[in-house]
């Protein structure tokens, strides 16, 4: 048996991080709303997202703000995870910034026992570092790195 038979056999594919949803009956979505678009987002309970503040889309000014908002969302059944959120080297934000952002984010997650989507660009080494330092109580799942 091939490997493309095997895959044919499957009745249903996840693809557990995705900007766009599929309409296809065999695969399931978990839909990745972005910090910024989590406040005009609206939720659909047959649907399953993750939600989270990108590094791309911190706002120093507001960022508390939206963790507030990512409290809100995480009880909604629809969202099975937090994220993506992470560390980006190629941005002019700072690691001491993007690492509060991130943590905070992490906390969330371990309260709501759901697992985190890590966005990690060129930072792998400060990713591995924190996680030494700092256990965390669910998975991460690395997306994104480099």
């Amino acid at each position: 048996m091939t490997k493309d038979n095997d895959l044919a056999k499957l009745e249903q594919f996840l693809n557990f991080h995705t900007h766009n949803s599929s309409e296809l009956p065999a695969e399931r979505s978990i839909l990745n709303i972005l910090g910024q678009d989590m406040a005009a987002y609206g939720f659909d309970p047959d649907r399953w997202v993750s939600v989270g503040i990108h590094p791309w889309y911190v706002d120093v000014e507001t960022w508390q703000t939206q963790l507030v908002e990512l409290e809100g969302r995480v009880a909604q059944a629809e969202v099975k995870m937090i994220g993506e959120c992470g560390l980006d080297r190629l941005i002019p934000l700072s690691l001491e910034i993007q690492l509060k952002v991130f943590e905070a984010q992490v906390q969330v997650a371990e309260r709501a026992q759901k697992p985190v989507v890590v966005h990690c660009v060129r930072a792998f080494n400060e990713l591995l570092q924190w996680h030494k330092n700092r256990r965390t109580q669910v998975p991460l799942i690395i997306h994104g790195f480099n």
